[in-house]
């Protein structure tokens, strides 16, 4: 499954076009998977930019896209362009976010509940709830003893499945932007550099720097704000408000963390 996303990602609901496929189990569907793959990230509307970025989170998709290359030449130089357009976000959650939640670790499973609380349960909603669930399913979609009744139901849990991945994309996308755009807010030179200026009330305090020797805004306790006060401090900075108090302070923490970063 994938989907394809408006101009502006950070506005809620920027899925522009939903696209989906799922071979059959009885026989070898590989080429036509490419073709309609390909199809579909060719496609263009008004609101999509023709050859845009392909976001994924992990080097399955490359190495995918390396094998259909390989095992089909004639539709080799279109997937190998379709493969120089992957952005893999891994790395970037991986050496550029930092949060207790983690453990050190940065897969799509350990990331998406603490960047995106709201689908913190979304997956073990489901009856396939993984990437090995997922393959045992399809597995078993070749099993020609398998009734047609249990067929239908196998494929429509795993398109549920690759629905709920494609919008776990979208959604930790959106939140990294989001993320991104505060700490770019925070740091654009303003009136409130100059001299006299009142500082921007919406951008968070950067902490005070001792070589220039000028007093500044005393940096955010987190630990010490009310939800209220969390939430008001996130909403000025554009960021999702969903979650409960412990959610709400990692997410401005992070934020936190970025914006004196990128001042550094």
């Amino acid at each position: 499954a994938c989907v394809a996303l408006a101009a502006d990602a950070r506005a809620p609901g920027p899925v522009a076009r939903h696209c989906e496929y799922l071979a059959e189990g009885m026989r070898d569907c590989r080429e036509e998977l490419a073709l309609r793959l390909l199809d579909d990230l060719d496609q263009s509307g008004s609101e999509l930019e023709s050859g845009g970025s392909i976001l994924v989170y992990s080097s399955y998709e490359a190495t995918q896209l390396k094998g259909l290359a390989r095992d089909f030449p004639h539709l080799a130089d279109r997937v190998l362009a379709a493969k120089s357009r992957l952005v893999d976000l891994e790395p970037l959650v991986r050496k550029a976010i930092s949060h207790a939640m983690f453990r050190g670790r940065s897969s799509l499973k350990i990331a998406l509940p603490t960047l995106v609380p709201a689908l913190a349960d979304a997956y073990g909603a489901d009856v396939i709830g993984d990437g090995s669930a997922a393959a045992a399913a399809f597995a078993r979609l070749a099993d020609p003893a398998l009734p047609l009744e249990q067929a239908e139901v196998l494929r429509t849990q795993l398109l549920v499945y690759c629905a709920l991945d494609t919008r776990a994309m979208v959604e930790l996308h959106r939140s990294i932007i989001l993320l991104l755009s505060s700490c770019e807010e925070a740091h654009t030179p303003s009136s409130a550099g100059r001299a006299g200026a009142e500082p921007q009330p919406d951008a968070i305090a950067p902490p005070p720097s001792s070589s220039t020797g000028g007093s500044s805004a005393p940096p955010v306790d987190v630990d010490r704000m009310l939800v209220r006060e969390l939430k008001e401090e996130l909403r000025r900075l554009g960021l999702p408000l969903a979650g409960n108090k412990a959610d709400l302070s990692a997410r401005l923490r992070i934020a936190i963390t970025m914006s004196e970063a990128r001042g550094s």
